[in-house]
């Protein structure tokens, strides 16, 4: 493949080198033949493709007539080659940014467009126009895009686009144009090999390199200025460089809070602030061979994505050879340079593999984006994200043995890097982006080191700022209304903040009360909605949707993604999951077909993206934000917890319905492919309060006995159809479906502020139970520990168990048998341990403010920092215990046996209860 702008562009720059100038100027006018650009052609092909833009039509309207616009002779000069190359691309363009348009525009434009051409057409004819090499170095500066991108904004105004909406759109004309330039060689090499061979110079194969990265430096540019959703500006028009912190430890002599004598091993560490593009930047600059691995992590929606298209773009720009690689889309076999062969080839970005022992770069930066999506047969998250960093770290150690050649930045999600961190101990090795606002008291919570006061800006205001710009806005700032520390959550995430500014543009949500940040993905759905079906002429496939239809297919359609690898999913998968819903026959046919036309309209009408296709030649979509898949699989679980309290209820009125084995059996089919994470339970938790705490009470009486059931037979495996391959597969989904019902009930737990109330088989159940679903610390996921709060376990059986960091507030573990229990941080706060045994355990900084431990057996339990804070320890038995450094304010220790206990360092003891002497710290 050639490409003008480096074969030219290179060839030019060694010609001048060598003390010569080569430059291509127009022969003769350009709106004369043999070469002439028809503008009003032009303008009625665009006009042509929103009409067909709307009935989803667009190649069949005859769009590609706005080619004959470029009318051209016969003759095969360089310059008339390089000309038609020029204008083939500005078409393209135009055409390009229009089809991304054609639902938004009105079909009838006000006025007469057409005029537009001839205005145009004279003012062009004015002006003299030249391509030399100065065009192919920055093509995006050609004078001829500022001359006709008013015209451009003015037509699109006349289809009723917005002021700022068109003025942004005209904005992205030059970077389209680029990535156009670039295609059109691409798909016409022999028609412009005449161009090339006139520049052609024994330097052309090292400029064969350099094309190849221009093109891949335009790709990127563009990436960024594609419409943000379905806007009609860019993310580089309202983006904002984000402040990130790393963590320093407080080296030993200088405050380091060590007591290894006392059982204390606590590493203060200071959070350093950083401008993060600044940090990477530098790092980036110093190229040290030894400090070559970077990583980046961060919350869903904290703006990791955008930082890596604005980073790789911006070094891009600059020259540098970098590679962005979505992790979604990465095949993870072999060792690093197989796994970005593997993708360079298949997504064809560039010519060779720059990881290449022969062909490679001599420096290359590789940015990975989503370690939390990368996708591996028969591995856990966890696992998966820790192989990906370990693979990482010892190639870059390999491959840059005797000097630098490989950077790599990796980005996740914080709970996919946490797998990893003892591999990245590395000071400023891994990076943890910060919202855009950060409240003064969090400053100080979080002993944050900033100097140079990054965050006392309130970023916020500068977002607000960019949006008013690029949507027409009067915002100087964040409205008033917004500054409230209930909304800080949402208003302070980049994805999140966006969603809230729609809304809140569009009044349907009442910001002055509390809003769940489900409402606010909710309007966003009524939004899309409104605006794909109202007012127009739909697919005759959806036709009939009405916005519960809409809701329900795309919540298929993300169930398909998420038993996929999370994202994305092929046409036929879609078809899949919506033929079990009636209603969705004719897009059941359409994925048969392979057309997907049906299925396109509706992909197109939310955010999707093209995904490419599967080797069985599969068309598939992704989502562009993983967030909504997660909300949208949330609400799909709300609907199963809604259809098995209706059946249920059907079953005991002797009316047929399911019972629980039935119920069993669906929700295994929904939740037994893919484990549920942390993100997908945050969203149904919000889902089920939204829901009110009534109906909530209704699901958490009915999963508990679910539960019950499923403990007393199993999941009913052998009744699932089609039925699974293997054994292995029969237990890995069972698994996942009982981690699902554990995690669904603490979500109705959490509404109702209720305890579940589980009656379990026996007394050992509770705990094998959490045991086979928690499988080996590291390796399993940990929802199961955080969504064991207001959960019954009293008489529980809980010897020796691992619940490390377990989330246990507002448990009842009356009379529960924890010696030698693993409770090392564990959230215990308002649990009720009156009477539990817990001998020997650790309970190293666990948090029990508020608990009950009346008549406890804390005997010789190591209590190292814990957090006691009102606690009730009447009656309990501390004997031996070790309360070095535990928090005692307020806590009630009436008749409590403290004999032999080491208080040392612990705070709020009553006079009384202080030890004797620094020599003898322990009670008698």
């Amino acid at each position: 493949m050639l490409d003008a702008r480096a074969a030219v562009g290179e060839a030019a720059r060694m010609g001048k080198r060598k003390g010569t100038s080569v430059a291509l100027t127009k022969p003769i006018s350009i709106w004369n033949k043999p070469l002439s650009l028809n503008i009003k052609e032009l303008f009625k092909a665009l006009g042509r493709g929103v009409a067909g833009g709307v009935t989803q039509n667009w190649s069949e309207v005859g769009l590609a007539g706005a080619d004959a616009a470029v009318s051209l002779g016969l003759e095969t000069k360089p310059e008339e080659l390089a000309w038609e190359l020029v204008f083939r691309s500005l078409v393209q363009a135009m055409r390009e940014l229009v089809r991304e348009l054609a639902e938004t525009l009105t079909i009838q434009p006000v006025g007469d467009p057409e005029v537009l051409g001839e205005t145009l057409k004279v003012a062009l004819a004015e002006q003299e126009l030249a391509i030399d090499s100065k065009f192919f170095e920055r093509p995006e500066d050609f004078p001829l895009l500022r001359m006709i991108a008013p015209t451009f904004e003015e037509w699109l105004r006349k289809h009723d686009l917005p002021d700022a909406a068109s003025r942004a759109v005209s904005g992205r004309l030059p970077s389209y144009f680029v990535q156009a330039l670039h295609e059109e060689w691409g798909r016409r090499p022999e028609a412009y090999a005449k161009v090339k061979g006139a520049f052609d110079t024994p330097f052309t194969p090292a400029a064969e390199r350099e094309r190849a990265w221009h093109a891949y430096a335009a790709r990127l540019n563009r990436s960024i200025n594609e419409r943000m959703l379905d806007e009609a500006f860019g993310l580089a028009l309202v983006y904002v460089p984000p402040r990130a912190f790393f963590e320093q430890r407080v080296e030993e002599g200088k405050d380091r809070e060590t007591e290894a004598s006392r059982g204390i091993l606590r590493d203060k560490v200071r959070r350093i602030v950083v401008q993060l593009n600044d940090e990477l930047g530098a790092w980036v600059e110093r190229g040290d061979k030894d400090d070559a691995l970077r990583v980046i992590c961060g919350g869903p929606g904290s703006g990791k994505s955008s930082f890596a298209k604005m980073f790789a773009a911006k070094l891009a720009a600059k020259g540098k050879r970098v590679l962005l690689v979505p992790m979604h889309r990465v095949d993870p076999q072999g060792d690093i340079a197989d796994i970005v062969g593997k993708f360079v080839r298949d997504t064809e970005c560039l010519p060779d593999n720059p990881l290449d022992q022969q062909r490679g770069e001599e420096r290359v930066l590789l940015i990975f984006d989503g370690l939390d999506e990368l996708s591996m047969q028969g591995k856990t998250g966890a696992e998966r994200a820790r192989w990906f960093l370990e693979e990482a770290r010892r190639y870059v150690e390999r491959r840059n043995h005797e000097r630098l050649r490989v950077q790599i930045l990796v980005e996740g999600r914080e709970v996919a890097v946490q797998q990893g961190s003892d591999l990245l101990r590395k000071a400023g090795q891994v990076l943890t982006l910060l919202p855009y606002y950060v409240p003064e008291h969090e400053r100080r919570r979080e002993a944050y080191v900033d100097p140079k006061e990054f965050l006392a800006e309130d970023q916020r205001d500068a977002w607000w700022r960019g949006f008013a710009a690029a949507t027409g806005g009067t915002y100087a700032d964040m409205p008033e209304e917004l500054y409230r520390q209930d909304l800080d959550e949402v208003t302070a995430q980049p994805l999140l903040g966006y969603l809230v500014a729609r809304s809140y543009a569009r009044g349907n949500i009442d910001f002055s009360k509390n809003v769940n940040r489900n409402l606010i993905y909710g309007d966003l759905l009524d939004e899309v909605y409104e605006r794909a079906y109202a007012g127009r002429s739909p697919h005759p496939a959806t036709r009939a949707f009405e916005r519960r239809d809409f809701g329900r297919a795309l919540e298929e359609i993300a169930v398909a993604a998420w038993h996929g690898n999370g994202r994305t999913a092929t046409v036929a998968e879609i078809g899949t999951r919506l033929s079990l819903e009636g209603k969705f026959k004719q897009f059941v046919k359409d994925c048969e077909d392979r057309r997907g036309s049906g299925v396109m309209q509706l992909l197109l009408a939310f955010y999707f993206r093209q995904a490419g296709r599967t080797a069985g030649g599969d068309e598939a979509f992704e989502f562009t934000h993983k967030s909504f898949s997660e909300y949208l699989v949330a609400l799909r679980i709300e609907r199963l917890l809604i259809r098995m309290q209706g059946e249920l209820e059907r079953h005991e009125a002797g009316e047929g319905g399911w019972d629980e084995g039935d119920a069993l059996r669906h929700w295994v089919t929904l939740c037994g492919p893919t484990a549920m994470d942390g993100s997908i339970h945050r969203f149904l938790c919000d889902q089920v309060t939204l829901a009110g705490a009534e109906k909530a009470r209704i699901w958490q009486g009915m999963l508990a006995r679910v539960i019950e059931r499923m403990l007393r037979t199993g999941m009913p495996m052998q009744a699932i159809s089609p039925r699974l391959l293997t054994f292995a597969e029969d237990v890995r989904q069972a698994r996942n479906a009982e981690e699902a019902l554990l995690a669904s009930l603490c979500a109705c737990a959490r509404a109702t502020q209720e305890v579940s109330e589980v009656k379990w088989p026996d007394p050992e159940s509770a705990g094998a139970w959490i045991v086979r679903l928690l499988g080996q610390r590291g390796a399993g996921s940990r929802l199961v520990l955080d969504c064991l709060d207001w959960l019954d376990l009293a008489l529980c059986i809980l010897h020796s168990r691992d619940l490390v960091r377990a989330n246990l507030q507002n448990a009842t573990l009356v009379g529960a048998m924890l010696q030698g229990a693993n409770l090392e941080g564990a959230n215990l706060e308002g649990a009720n341990l009156e009477g539990a045994d817990l001998q020997r355990a650790d309970l190293f900084r666990a948090h029990l403010v508020g608990a009950d431990l009346e008549g406890a057996n804390l005997f010789r339990a190591h209590l190292v920092g814990a957090n006691l804070q009102g606690a009730n320890l009447q009656r309990a038995n501390l004997l031996g215990a070790n309360l070095v450094g535990a928090m005692l304010q307020g806590a009630n220790l009436q008749r409590a046996n403290l004999k032999d206990a080491d208080l040392t360092g612990a705070r709020g003891l009553p006079p009384h209860l202080k030890p004797p002497s620094p020599g003898n710290p322990k009670l008698n």
